[in-house]
C-alpha cells in the first residue's frame, strides 16, 4: 500500500534522497517510464530504499488499478507515458500535481505549444517547481493553482565536507558533454585567463557525452592538455570528493532548466561560478557564495578568481534556506495533504 505516487523517468541518486527523506513521512510508490534509460550512467539500484517502485505499463487497467485515488506526481507534459498517467488519474479522480523545471528562457515559445500546455495544466489540482523562473512560467501559462518548491534539493549531509578539508588547485566543470553546457566557450575563456599564471588551476570536467573528441582536440588546439583534466562520467562517492576539494565548480550552460549540481557545490562548501542562463543562479548570491556571469563580463570574473591577492567571503558557503532537503517534504507534504 502507499500514501502517493511520485512518476518519473528514472530513479537517479537525486531522486533517491529525496523520497528517502519523504518515506519517513509516508508510504511512497515511485513509477518509473523509462527505468531503463541509459542517457545517465547513474547507478539506479538502491537496495536501502523505504518507498516502493513500480515501471510503467501500457495496460491502462492495470496502471488505473496502481493509481487508485491516491495523489500523484506527473514529471513533464510531453511523455505520452505522462500523458497517459494523467488521463487515467483523472478518471480515478486523484489529485494531480504537476513537476515542473521549465522556464520561459529555455526555448523559443511557439504559441500553440503554449497553448496546448495551458490546456493541459487545467487538469491539474497544484504544482511542484525548482525555484522563482519555473514557478513564473506556470504562471505565465494560466496556472492558478497552489504551486509550491523546492524540487530540485540534494542530500546536504552527504556533501558536507570535513572541518579539516583542504582545497586542491584545480577547478571542476561537472556536467555532461553536450552543446547545451557550453563547454567550448568555457575553455576557451580559460585558456586565454591562465596565459603567463605560473601555477594555474586546472580544469577538471566530470561527464561523459558526444562532444568529447571535439572537445579533447580544441584543448590541444589551445596548448593547454596538460591542464584540462576529462574524467569521464564520476559516480556520485567519486563525484563528493572532487567536489569538495575544487577551489570553484563551474557551469556556464547555454541554458539550463534548473543545474543541481550548484546545489551540490554549495553542499559542499565550494564556491560556484554560474551563467545567468541557469535557473540556479537564485541560489548565488554575488561575492557570497559565488558569481552569476554573462557573455560580457566572464573574462573579468575569470581575471578577479585568479588574481592572487583575490579575496573571497567571510562566511560559510552553504544552501540557501527555502532550496533544502527538508523543504522538499514540506512542500511535498503540503501539496499532497492540502
Amino acid at each position: 500500500m502507499h500514501d502517493v505516487i511520485f512518476t518519473i523517468q528514472q530513479i537517479g541518486p537525486y531522486h533517491h534522497a529525496r523520497f528517502q527523506a519523504l518515506a519517513k513521512e509516508m508510504r511512497i510508490l515511485v513509477l518509473e517510464t523509462r527505468p531503463s534509460d541509459t542517457t545517465y550512467s547513474w547507478n539506479t539500484y538502491f537496495p536501502d530504499a523505504d518507498y516502493q517502485r513500480a515501471s510503467f505499463h501500457a495496460n491502462p487497467f492495470k496502471m488505473a488499478k496502481i493509481i487508485g485515488r491516491k495523489p500523484i506526481f506527473i514529471c513533464g507534459w510531453y511523455d505520452k507515458e505522462m500523458l497517459l498517467l494523467l488521463w487515467l488519474s483523472f478518471l480515478m479522480r486523484s489529485k494531480r500535481i504537476i513537476i515542473s523545471d521549465s522556464r520561459v528562457a529555455d526555448a523559443e515559445r511557439v504559441a500553440w505549444k503554449e497553448k496546448l500546455k495551458s490546456f493541459i495544466l487545467k487538469w491539474y489540482h497544484a504544482g511542484i517547481v525548482a525555484g522563482a523562473e519555473s514557478e513564473a512560467y506556470l504562471r505565465q501559462l494560466h496556472f492558478s493553482q497552489p504551486i509550491e518548491k523546492p524540487w530540485d534539493v540534494v542530500d546536504e549531509k552527504l556533501w558536507k565536507p570535513a572541518s579539516c578539508i583542504t582545497k586542491g588547485n584545480y577547478w571542476v566543470f561537472p556536467a555532461r558533454l553536450v552543446e547545451k553546457k557550453n563547454h567550448a566557450f568555457f575553455i576557451s575563456a580559460y585558456a586565454k585567463s591562465i596565459m603567463g599564471l605560473e601555477n594555474p588551476p586546472k580544469l577538471y570536467l566530470c561527464g561523459d557525452g558526444p562532444l568529447q573528441t571535439k572537445l579533447k582536440n580544441l584543448v590541444v588546439e589551445l596548448g593547454i592538455e596538460h591542464l584540462v583534466v576529462f574524467k569521464g562520467f564520476v559516480h556520485t562517492h567519486e563525484m563528493i570528493g572532487i567536489m569538495q576539494k575544487a577551489q570553484w565548480m563551474v557551469l556556464p550552460s547555454v541554458y539550463d532548466q534548473w543545474g543541481l549540481v550548484v546545489n551540490e557545490a554549495l553542499a559542499a562548501s565550494t564556491p560556484v561560478l554560474i551563467s545567468n542562463n541557469c535557473g540556479a543562479k537564485e541560489l548565488i548570491v554575488d561575492g557570497e557564495n559565488g558569481y552569476v556571469f554573462n557573455d560580457n563580463n566572464l573574462l573579468d570574473i575569470l581575471s578577479k578568481l585568479l588574481d592572487p591577492n583575490h579575496t573571497f567571503m567571510n562566511q560559510p558557503i552553504k544552501v540557501l534556506s527555502g532550496f533544502r532537503l527538508e523543504d522538499f517534504v514540506t512542500a511535498s507534504k503540503n501539496l499532497i495533504l492540502s
